[in-house]
């Protein structure tokens, strides 16, 4: 259940970011307004289609803290955003010049979340090149290891867990936190 939510985490995520570059082609359907209306219907909402699975309000403020690089709080900004996108398409009119200073404030916070989500998706990249390039000189050099397979069966697991959840074996072990 853990990858599922997670992967659930990162279709809300991409989710958002669609509603807000395309408002136009969520009119049609009232779900999106209603699950955009507050925390806890984004947090509840469910779409087989999308992957995307319900759950409460706390678990969903744990894993969008700990899953996606914007955290809790960058989700809720870009659910507002998404909101106001949704609305302002509905209106057609924009009470606000396209180059007042707000917009321009706004547009920077929103290149400020995307900087940070993608910094936290490099990183995780760098940690799992880094351990399969590790892996890679022990099997070519180590003549230590006995069982070649089993060692690499070993490594590849620990490197599919960072991959799939964001931490290793020896994260769990030591009690970090992703």
């Amino acid at each position: 259940m853990k990858g599922a939510s997670r992967q659930s985490a990162a279709n809300v995520v991409t989710l958002l970011y669609e509603i807000i570059d395309k408002p136009g082609s969520y009119l049609e359907d009232p779900k999106w307004t209603l699950m955009l209306a507050t925390q806890r219907s984004l947090a509840e909402f469910t779409c087989s289609e999308l992957e995307i699975y319900g759950c409460s309000l706390n678990t969903f403020k744990k894993l969008m803290s700990t899953t996606v690089g914007v955290g809790f709080h960058g989700v809720n900004a870009l659910r507002a955003r998404a909101r106001s996108a949704i609305e302002g398409t509905k209106k057609k009119e924009s009470s606000r010049k396209i180059s007042s200073r707000r917009n321009y404030v706004a547009q920077i916070n929103e290149l400020k979340l995307q900087i940070q989500e993608q910094n936290t998706c490099y990183q995780q990249l760098v940690v799992v090149i880094s351990k399969l390039k590790v892996l890679a000189k022990d099997l070519a050099l180590n003549e230590s290891i006995v069982s070649r397979r089993h060692y690499w069966e070993k490594e590849s697991k620990d490197i599919d867990m960072l991959v799939l959840y964001g931490r290793s074996k020896d994260d769990e072990k030591m009690g970090k936190a992703p």
